[in-house]
């Protein structure tokens, strides 16, 4: 699934794009690359020439999470005035990233997160590092999702992350979305499943009133759940 979408200006988040971007200045020798306020998030710049990286002009340049040539060092850039944050090696997950997670990495990575999260007390003053990486991850993550989401109007169903997942509650939110996937492909709509969170295109009126339809029966009156869901059906409607 391609998770691409319209970045900021000089926000790179793959070394392709970083190449496009390079080719579309022009520019005849690499001293002349000049990359402050150039954001790279999770790029991988182990493909890139050592010696054109040594002749960029790092100083302001911001390097989150990304992986460099063999010969090049963060702190190498770091004395060359860049600005470099680095992976944590020993965290079970990325604390940069380009792209939201897929079905597969979700599956992949899900259950050890979370047993890592529930092992550790991050309320004590030694877990400072550790909230900052999971704030770090969290920020990827949302600025990701924008990414993709621009120029596309959505649903989310959202379930909450105190459901076990063996329960009937949390199978309730997978059957709801599966039934929107089945309804947006038999309508040509598109359909996509990231995590706990479940979206899909809502492009008429007509069909969020089915979905409404469909959502009361699925929920009992007294679900919050319901409520929420139904609320963000009425306004998507209006957007």
């Amino acid at each position: 699934m391609d998770f691409a979408g319209e970045n900021e200006h000089n926000e790179i988040e793959t070394f392709h794009e970083f190449e496009t971007r390079l080719r579309d200045l022009g520019l005849s020798h690499p001293s002349q690359v000049k990359l402050a306020g150039w954001v790279f998030q999770a790029v991988d710049f182990t493909r890139a020439s050592v010696e054109d990286f040594r002749q960029y002009d790092v100083s302001d340049a911001y390097f989150w999470g990304c992986d460099f040539p063999e010969g090049i060092r963060a702190n190498d850039l770091r004395e060359r005035g860049a600005h470099v944050l680095e992976q944590e090696p020993r965290l079970p997950f990325k604390m940069f990233r380009s792209f939201m997670y897929t079905q597969k990495e979700m599956q992949e990575c899900d259950q050890v997160v979370y047993k890592w999260y529930k092992q550790r007390n991050l309320s004590s003053a030694g877990a400072l590092k550790l909230r900052m990486a999971m704030l770090a991850h969290d920020f990827s993550i949302h600025d990701a999702l924008y990414d993709y989401l621009e120029g596309k109007s959505v649903v989310t169903v959202m379930g909450g992350h105190a459901m076990k997942r063996a329960s009937p509650e949390y199978a309730q939110v997978v059957r709801l979305a599966w039934l929107l996937a089945r309804c947006a492909l038999s309508l040509d709509y598109n359909a996509c499943v990231w995590g706990r969170y479940f979206h899909v295109p809502v492009l008429c009126p007509f069909f969020l009133c089915f979905v409404i339809f469909l959502a009361s029966f699925l929920f009992s009156s007294d679900n919050s759940l319901s409520c929420i869901f139904t609320a963000r059906l009425f306004l998507a409607s209006f957007s």
